[in-house]
């Protein structure tokens, strides 16, 4: 006798599924917990003799002497004429500095002053006493200097008898108050907030428990404890506020602003999502927010499921350009490292006076090395669109903004392409998974770029393509070659799907027929091709050169005769290079078998001419293929629940990668500061 299965329940198939995973996050929450209460800050920092060689960078000639120790048993340095010392620190909140000076009398020399200068500029001048005294300064550190606080030390020079050094005075310590950096989260009242957490988050697990229990008191204990989750919340985006004035960024005790963040952050998804569900665990009659307001929006995306996906689009978009976002404000003070990232600054350019050869930012040295005909491989349409959204929002906050808006419309397009076509069973997922990946495309649509307005005009174009609205896809996809060069790539694409078409037809019917030919689509796309004549016709206006674009003599296209030239130069990104390779060809391969035939001519030559490239950013040049060749083709996988799970550890990894590489390119501070009194 067949004994009958009784269906597991969700609470109990949790029990045995999702187990680890939620002690996961409860176990994560609790570290965060810990973080918050009993990993303190370091408020002062105090350099003695013997620690100031670990003060000042290792690549600096600071030119203070070995430490000595007097009569008395005081351990000190002698200072000389021009003595540099850099403390790793920067923040907008004002640093106490001291100085623990006296003078060298007490070794036969003379009573001198000691001019102190911060990044050059004049902080005030000691004379000290032949005790050692404290002296201090109250400063902000400026917001420009990545080295931190650079000091200069200077005092007349000279040298006892019978030693051929040159002395100054004599330097005993440094020491950095950091208290009033620290005051926004350390004034009394505010550290002991946090000793709220331990105390009501084990209330919220009380009253989580007794909504789980079969009586009357199980509703209203299930409110509480949403009520308690949403105060918690609230109480750890106020710490990330708090922390936001901290604006900390030393070496020093980093560690602790960013653990202090990430763990706040952290919570206050938590005690967020708790208020939403209640950690009900889907048990039938616990109030849960997130049941509510999924019935109440729920029939609202239903009906109108493409504006709910540009909506969602866009916020996730400005979280994750949020994110990037307030680190650099944190850090800066200003979104002026965002602006500077390359290629974005010579954009600008072009796009001042369009073209002109006599524009003033040409007198930059940074802008005034290259050729005449280097600024025709900015292609105009982004310059357009730059000069345009400029005149509305000014030049710094134009190419952010475009990248923002552009590359939410790429996600809403990706997302109607992914739905239209049956691509996936999760489109806003993978829209969303598409504003991430690949690995550079974060950066590229945070900072100024062009990339995003070639993804949403080139993945447009292939939308309408595929609608078999071929002149508005022709049109689309000249747009897309007007913002960069590479959208040549898309044209090359249709005509080999075109042909490919047409003779797999042709040698089905075992017949020679070239009314096979899509000629339709060839006219429609024919507006791609086309557009290089608008483009070049003025270059021609504006240098003289109808090709212009072909007789730059900087090496801008990149382009050899052999494939793998990248791999072959043995650069330090090859075995990447390798790898990027290596997914699209399989991309390439899935798309073939899935049947995607149109899918897998246009990712095949917008692929292709990467393999020629000679160049250490591969990965950049590849951005335009890889919705293609990577989110299609792996839909399914990059859908399922494991790659939902590690979707937070690949977001971390994502962020520390592009927050990384933004500080290795950077225009330099003289160009930055020249093109600001420009264009001002």
């Amino acid at each position: 006798m067949l004994t009958q299965v009784r269906p597991l329940r969700r609470f109990e198939m949790l029990s045995y599924a999702g187990f680890w995973a939620w002690t996961l996050v409860i176990l994560v929450a609790l570290g965060a917990t810990g973080t918050l209460l009993f990993v303190k800050p370091v408020t002062q920092l105090n350099y003695k003799a013997d620690d100031l060689t670990s003060a000042v960078s290792a690549k600096l000639d600071y030119n203070v002497h070995d430490p000595e120790t007097d009569t008395t048993g005081q351990r000190f340095r002698w200072l000389t004429d021009d003595t540099r010392l850099v403390f790793p620190v920067s923040s907008t909140k004002p640093v106490k500095v001291i100085f623990r000076l006296r003078n060298a009398s007490v070794a036969g020399g003379p009573n001198s002053t000691t001019t102190i200068l911060l990044d050059d500029a004049l902080l005030g001048k000691i004379t000290p006493t032949a005790e050692f005294q404290d002296y201090s300064f109250t400063l902000v550190p400026p917001p420009e200097n990545k080295l931190g606080l650079d000091f200069k030390l200077q005092t007349p020079g000279w040298s006892p008898r019978g030693d051929r050094r040159t002395l100054g005075n004599m330097l005993q310590s440094v020491t950095l108050d950091l208290r009033e950096v620290w005051s926004p989260v350390q004034r009394p009242g505010r550290a002991e907030l946090l000793w709220l957490l331990p105390g009501l988050a084990l209330l919220m697990l009380g009253l989580i428990w007794l909504s789980r229990a079969r009586n009357g008191l199980a509703q209203l204990a299930g409110y509480g404890a949403i009520i308690i989750g949403v105060g918690l919340a609230g109480l750890m985006l106020l710490w990330l506020v708090l922390m936001g004035r901290v604006n900390y960024t030393g070496e020093a005790t980093k560690n602790v602003f960013w653990l202090w963040s990430a763990s706040a952050g952290y919570l206050a998804a938590f005690f967020g999502w708790v208020a939403l569900d209640g950690l009900s665990l889907g048990r039938a009659g616990t109030p849960s927010l997130w049941t509510r307001l999924r019935g109440f929006v729920a029939p609202w995306t239903l009906a109108h499921p493409a504006t709910a996906a540009l909506l969602g689009i866009f916020a996730v978009n400005a979280a994750f350009t949020g994110v990037y976002y307030a680190k650099v404000l944190i850090e800066t003070g200003n979104l002026d490292a965002i602006v500077r990232y390359w290629d974005g600054p010579e954009y600008f350019v072009p796009a001042n006076n369009f073209y002109d050869k006599n524009d003033p930012l040409l007198t930059i040295p940074d802008f005034k090395q290259h050729s005449q005909n280097y600024w025709t491989a900015r292609f105009p349409g982004y310059i357009l669109a730059l000069r345009l959204v400029w005149y509305v929002v000014g030049w710094q906050a134009a190419g952010p903004l475009i990248c923002f808006i552009a590359s939410s419309l790429f996600a809403f397009v990706f997302w109607k392409l992914l739905r239209d076509f049956n691509y996936s069973d999760h489109p806003f997922w993978l829209a969303c998974v598409a504003l991430v990946l690949p690995l550079r495309w974060l950066v590229y649509h945070v900072v100024g770029a062009s990339e995003p307005m070639l993804l949403v005009f080139q993945l447009l174009s292939i939308y309408l393509f595929k609608k078999e609205r071929y002149w508005l896809a022709g049109l689309t996809g000249a747009l897309a070659l007007a913002a960069r060069p590479p959208g040549i790539f898309l044209w090359f694409g249709y005509m080999a799907f075109i042909a490919w078409e047409a003779i797999y037809r042709m040698w089905k019917e075992e017949k020679l027929n070239f009314s096979y030919v899509n000629w339709k689509a060839i006219r429609g796309i024919s507006l791609i091709p086309l557009t290089l004549v608008g483009i070049f016709g003025i270059f021609a206006w504006r240098y003289g050169d109808f090709l212009a674009y072909f007789h730059i003599t900087e090496e801008v296209k990149h382009l050899e005769p052999l494939p793998f030239t990248s791999l072959a130069t043995g650069a330090d990104g090859g075995p990447g290079f390798f790898y990027y390779y290596l997914i699209q060809a399989a991309g390439l391969i899935l798309l073939w078998r899935q049947q995607r035939r149109d899918l897998f001519w246009i990712g095949l030559a917008t692929f292709v001419y990467t393999i020629f490239l000679l160049h250490n950013d591969i990965l950049r040049y590849s951005i335009p293929a890889f919705p293609l060749l990577l989110i299609i083709p792996f839909a399914k996988y990059l859908s399922g629940r494991p790659a939902r799970w590690l979707a937070v550890p690949v977001l971390v990894a994502v962020y520390l990668y592009s927050w990384g590489v933004l500080n290795q390119n950077l225009a330099g501070l003289d160009t930055w500061q020249m093109m600001k009194d420009i264009l001002h």
